[in-house]
């Protein structure tokens, strides 16, 4: 069984080094970006679900939304044009990866799974996990990436650094994960109104 959750955010893109596209290599740019995240699991909960969208939409939710009106740059880029657009820009965040749509899909699919992994579920849920992403760049073009493809890049989620403009959007459950303060985001039992 999968389920799908959709976001969209206006992603204040970057430059992405390396392309073969010179506009793309050389230019700021940006896109209106959708997110598709399916989960799957090993059982259906005791409302009969993967997962309640609900849970999805707090904590993971706020995450992507962290990519909305912001600018996204490589670690690797030239520190003083990340310097720069930092000083013109509250909303930031600094990459392992090159923002790419291939390595933001992988990327976002460690990212989640990171944090569904620290949700205690209270609902009867089995293990419940991203099985894939896909990153719609443009309405033409996308990237997809499965659990499997994580491997293609590093364990990342550590190693990503967030604008305190990012941050002042995050719950306290997703601060207290993110760095570490927190072990887990605990959701509380459904009052049964149904003898199962």
């Amino acid at each position: 069984m999968e389920i799908r959750k959709l976001f969209r955010v206006e992603a204040a893109q970057h430059v992405v080094r390396n392309a073969t596209s010179f506009r793309c290599s050389h230019s700021v740019h940006n896109h209106g970006v959708q997110i598709e995240l399916f989960f799957k699991s090993d059982r259906l909960d005791n409302a009969q679900m993967v997962c309640d969208f609900g849970i999805l939409k707090g904590v993971v939710g706020k995450f992507i939304d962290s990519f909305d009106h912001c600018m996204a740059f490589w670690c690797k880029d030239d520190p003083e044009y990340i310097r720069d657009m930092q000083k013109w820009n509250d909303r930031w965040i600094i990459l392992p990866v090159n923002p790419t749509a291939e390595a933001l899909s992988i990327y976002l699919c460690a990212a989640v799974n990171y944090l569904i992994s620290k949700v205690k579920f209270a609902n009867g849920e089995g293990n419940v996990y991203c099985s894939r992403v896909i990153y719609h760049e443009t309405s033409t073009g996308y990237a997809e990436a499965t659990k499997d493809d994580v491997d293609l890049l590093p364990d990342a989620i550590g190693e990503t650094e967030f604008s305190d403009g990012v941050v002042s959007d995050w719950t306290e459950e997703l601060v207290g994960i993110m760095f570490g303060n927190k072990s887990f985001i605990e959701n509380k039992a459904p009052k049964p109104q149904v003898k199962l």
